[in-house]
């Protein structure tokens, strides 16, 4: 049982470090670009949609607030006249418009929720597509080629400080003295 499982760690090992060999780091760098982007353009659409939206509800809880206020002088002439037949159907009406506005104002309140999550999200969103670009502009073709080499797919850059300290410390460990 043991040699099975260590004959697929192997193979999934070896599956592993083909992709790896195989895979470009700055095609991969373009592809998240273009998935971060895809997201991005997606988050931003969604907050349109949301921002249209609540237009909408705007007007209509105006309109029902109008609707409400109308109906309750409506009934005020109703009373003045001793109507309770008409008054009743137009408390009935009056019921159902406030219960209108209140899910609206509900759902208003859940669209504002809504729209304070993906806004965050876009933040989010933007910065790491900022973060991924500025990397891809810094992968140089030399930076493609060592990354390649090592099958890493991360290139590894060295300053010319780091250059210069390893040297020191190389120089210092054999106990050389050398001028510039």
């Amino acid at each position: 049982m043991s040699i099975l499982t260590r004959l697929a760690r192997l193979i999934k090992a070896d599956s592993h470090h083909l992709i790896d060999q195989v895979e470009l780091p700055d095609v991969m760098l373009k592809q998240a670009i273009r998935e971060m982007q895809a997201s991005l353009d997606q988050v931003r659409q969604t907050l349109q949609r949301i921002q249209t939206e609540r237009q909408s509800s705007e007007e209509q809880q105006v309109r029902f607030a109008n609707e409400v206020a109308q109906i309750s002088e409506q009934l005020n002439l109703c009373f003045e006249a001793n109507n309770l037949e008409l008054a009743r159907s137009l408390i009935r009406r009056r019921l159902q418009t406030q219960a209108h506005l209140e899910q609206l104002k509900h759902t208003q309140s859940q669209r504002e929720k809504e729209h304070t999550r993906l806004a965050q999200q876009e933040n989010d969103y933007s910065r790491e597509l900022a973060s991924i670009k500025t990397r891809a502009a810094g992968f140089t073709p030399h930076d493609k080629a060592i990354a390649t080499r090592s099958g890493t797919g991360v290139a590894s850059r060295v300053t010319e400080d780091e250059v210069e300290i390893a040297l020191l410390a190389e120089i210092k460990r054999r106990g050389a003295h050398y001028e510039n």
